[in-house]
């Protein structure tokens, strides 16, 4: 009896509903537990036949063969299924763990069962699976690529968007390298460690590789996930081929709204420097002649008309190279960089350094030259504005394979990178200058950093392709 009473209590405590069956004279016995999880009081009479009234209709003669066959041959059973709860009628799972005792004849004697409530468990289930399936259809049916990898960048998923993306059926990537797809040129990947990888969480571009060998400009979110002690790293892939193409094309459309102003400044500019200068240089002329029909007391007032129409001269010559330098096109922008920086210097004092170090900058082409030209134009005209206190300035343009550099440094007062960017973006007054640098920069796919600090001064690095942009599709075909 203290075995039993052991029993009971070692099965309540776990929460394990019992019964007991005597197969030789069919005498059954439930705990209360079970009593609790069937939903029946100590008042009903635990019998055979009651064992299969709670059971649902679709899983009753599983449950009976299973007892049944159990009963009849000594073997034990495990089996889990739903019930109507006597008590409210409510659905619930529960499952059955059974041992059968033989007599000392060895026939199948008793029928020992522990039974434990598995709602809560299947419920969880069912919303794994549901879950499951539902990431599935989204997984199969989303727009960007999906692949997930092992932690050390094996794939194990490749979503049909990754298929056409890349050229290759699931069957053939599952288990190869990530690389195959995804060859990182800087080195960087994604690889179980004790460090994160500062890639985790952040989205950055990358080139991908079809099957056919094509280069595929995506954008790459890389997450992280660890399951049973293993990380598992999943790659959000966009493909940015259609949004670089359209980039390329609104580039190019843009260069060809920029040429005939262009073309406009130069109109303006030859205008200024033949018809109007050679009308200044006639009037000057004019003026020396005047001197020796005109008495003394006349000069001064010639003197005086003579110094304004000379100043008039500087200042018209000075807006014609500022709509645009005719030197660029008779000499080259090496030139008429150096043109430039000099007379900026002459003007507002300040000791300029222009360096050109490895590039041939006149084999440029002329959509490229001229916005060099431009930028290094708002870079100095920026310095003089704002760069209070600046003595020296240097422009150093060298080139690195095909890419052409740029800095600009000044010793100046120095700003706040941030809130002018900020300002510049929102095209705020004080920020005009660095949008129209950056706008110029976009259309040959350029960068531009910007590094400084109060009472140090200011440096601007610059960097352009200076191999041609693809040709516009859509112009191509319309054009």
């Amino acid at each position: 009896m203290a075995v039993e009473h052991q029993r009971q209590f070692v099965a309540s405590a776990a929460d394990i509903g019992t019964w007991e069956w005597n197969l030789t004279d069919q005498k059954l016995v439930w705990s209360d537990r079970y009593r609790e999880i069937i939903g029946v009081s100590r008042t009903v009479e635990a019998r055979y036949d009651r064992l299969f009234e709670l059971v649902h209709p679709e899983d009753r003669k599983i449950v009976k063969d299973a007892i049944g066959n159990s009963a009849r041959q000594g073997d034990d059973f495990d089996c889990e299924f739903r019930i109507f709860r006597a008590s409210d009628g409510v659905e619930r799972w529960i499952h059955i763990k059974a041992r059968v005792d033989r007599a000392r004849a060895g026939n199948p004697a008793r029928m020992l069962a522990a039974v434990v409530d598995t709602t809560a468990r299947k419920a969880a289930e069912l919303e794994i699976q549901d879950s499951a399936a539902r990431l599935k259809v989204l997984v199969e049916t989303v727009s960007d690529g999906v692949i997930l990898t092992d932690g050390t960048g094996h794939i194990l998923l490749f979503n049909p968007a990754c298929e056409q993306l890349f050229g290759y059926s699931a069957d053939e990537v599952i288990g190869q390298g990530v690389q195959m797809v995804l060859p990182l040129r800087d080195g960087v990947g994604w690889h179980a460690s004790d460090e994160k990888d500062p890639h985790i969480g952040l989205s950055r571009a990358a080139e991908g590789q079809h099957r056919n060998g094509t280069a595929i400009s995506v954008l790459l979110s890389i997450g992280e996930v660890t399951r049973d002690g293993r990380s598992l790293f999943i790659v959000i892939v966009h493909d940015l081929t259609l949004q670089k193409q359209a980039e390329r094309e609104r580039n190019e459309l843009r260069r060809q709204l920029m040429r005939p102003q262009e073309n406009e400044r130069l109109r303006l500019a030859h205008d200024l420097h033949d018809e109007v200068g050679q009308l200044l240089a006639a009037m000057m002329l004019d003026l020396q002649r005047l001197e020796s029909v005109i008495g003394e007391p006349g000069r001064n007032f010639l003197n005086n008309l003579h110094s304004r129409l000379d100043n008039m001269g500087q200042s018209l010559h000075q807006v014609a190279r500022q709509l645009r330098p005719l030197s660029i096109d008779d000499f080259g922008l090496k030139r008429a960089l150096a043109d430039f920086v000099f007379e900026w210097g002459e003007r507002f004092g300040i000791a300029v350094d222009l360096q050109c170090v490895n590039c041939d900058l006149d084999r440029l082409s002329g959509d490229l030259t001229t916005s060099l030209y431009r930028i290094c134009q708002e870079a100095l005209t920026n310095i003089a504005k704002h760069a209070a206190g600046a003595s020296q300035v240097g422009v150093i343009v060298d080139k690195l394979d095909d890419t052409l550099r740029l800095t600009i440094e000044d010793n100046g007062c120095g700003f706040d990178v941030n809130d002018v960017m900020e300002r510049s973006g929102k095209g705020t007054l004080g920020g005009l200058g660095l949008a129209g640098m950056r706008e110029r920069l976009a259309l040959f796919g350029g960068e531009m950093q910007i590094e400084s600090s109060a009472g140090v001064g200011t440096t601007i690095y610059i960097k352009i392709s200076t191999e041609p942009p693809e040709p516009m599709t859509w112009l191509a075909k319309h054009g």
